[in-house]
């Protein structure tokens, strides 16, 4: 004769085992969004003629206000690169460990870009059509100041961008400039 506290035990047990299973079915489901992001390769930005050092580098993002901790630059190791691609939207946001974020979207010449670290929220920033253009005209071969998209190759993104910062940027020196010289090549 069947025992009823046990056959409840084995009920919950055999319930609980379902209700896992399911949770672990629908977490992979809903991780479908990570199979269109990917790593990319920030490397230097062409800066040839370049007067700003810190630009000159080809590879920086920060402040250039002369406080060591508002600027990461130098080597590419210090730089992450995520790209997304949903459709026609593909997306890149770049990281450093120092708190900076700048995100992109494909075909735009705007960039948001924010440190919490430091006090930064997130802001806009675009460079005028006529500074693209008269860097176009000073280096017709290379890339010029602004969002370069899919150049020498599809999925590539070059950002040479060095415009003032936004009042909300309070914890900075006024007349400060965001720079954001890389290249990135999304797989």
């Amino acid at each position: 004769m069947p025992n009823p506290g046990r056959i409840a035990v084995i009920a919950v047990a055999s319930t609980a085992v379902v209700a896992a299973i399911a949770a672990g079915a629908l977490v992979s489901c809903s991780s479908s969004d990570d199979e269109d992001t990917s790593n990319g390769t920030v490397t230097s930005a062409d800066s040839r003629n370049h007067a700003d050092p810190r630009a000159a580098t080809g590879l920086v993002i920060g402040l250039d206000d002369d406080v060591a901790t508002h600027v990461v630059a130098g080597t590419a190791n210090k730089f992450q690169a995520r790209c997304e691609d949903a459709a026609d939207d593909e997306r890149v946001e770049i990281t450093t460990e120092d708190g900076w974020k700048v995100q992109l979207t494909h075909g735009s010449q705007t960039l948001t870009a924010e440190n919490e670290k430091l006090g930064f929220p997130a802001a806009t920033f675009t460079t005028a059509e006529s500074a693209i253009a008269n860097s176009r005209a000073r280096n017709p071969d290379g890339f010029p100041l602004g969002i370069t998209w899919d150049r020498p190759n599809t999925g590539e993104v070059e950002v040479k961008l060095k415009e003032e910062i936004p009042s909300s940027w309070s914890a900075a020196r006024r007349n400060t400039e965001l720079l954001v010289f890389l290249h990135v090549a999304c797989p």
